[in-house]
């Protein structure tokens, strides 16, 4: 690593430390590795707001905390969408003796555009990060996080507010 002043000497430093972090924290290694170059990240462009008031090394470990707060939070709440289609299609399924309820998942991803079909089965059918989906699609991270907000309203809209598929 070239040598780029103050952050530099914090990169080098704790570089380790923030790989180490994720790995004692992810069961998947990939993940471990996107987090930990997230917070590598965070920590260059945190690192203006930096004040000296605690060590580096504390500064450093509680972006990576936000970091993989924030992994938690996205992981728990994509779990939880993919478990309200699933229950969506269960209930349709009991609520329809002829099975056509069955398929109320592939009739609500049916009703998806292309390339909403594409970006759920990445995020959410392949459990690709945002990042990972992003790389996939060949999309800035900003634009997945913004089409994964309109699909889940768009799925929500598709599923209708008692939870049954109603194609519109």
């Amino acid at each position: 690593m070239a040598d780029s002043g103050p952050v530099g000497t914090i990169l080098a430093r704790q570089q380790g430390v923030v790989h180490a972090f994720f790995r004692r924290r992810c069961t998947d290694p990939e993940d471990a590795e996107d987090l930990a170059q997230e917070a590598l990240c965070a920590i260059v462009a945190a690192y203006p707001r930096f004040r000296g008031s605690c060590s580096p090394s504390t500064w450093a470990w509680a972006i990576c905390r936000n970091v993989f707060s924030h992994y938690l939070y996205t992981k728990r709440r994509n779990e939880r969408v993919v478990r309200e289609l699933r229950a969506a299609a269960e209930i349709g399924a009991a609520s329809d003796p002829d099975g056509g309820g069955a398929n109320v998942l592939l009739s609500v991803l049916e009703c998806l555009r292309p390339e909403e079909r594409r970006l759920y089965e990445c995020f959410y059918g392949k459990g690709l990060s945002v990042s990972a989906t992003a790389r996939f699609l060949a999309k800035p991270e900003g634009t997945i996080k913004f089409q994964l907000f309109r699909l889940r309203a768009r799925i929500r809209e598709l599923l209708g507010a008692d939870g049954s598929w109603s194609h519109k």
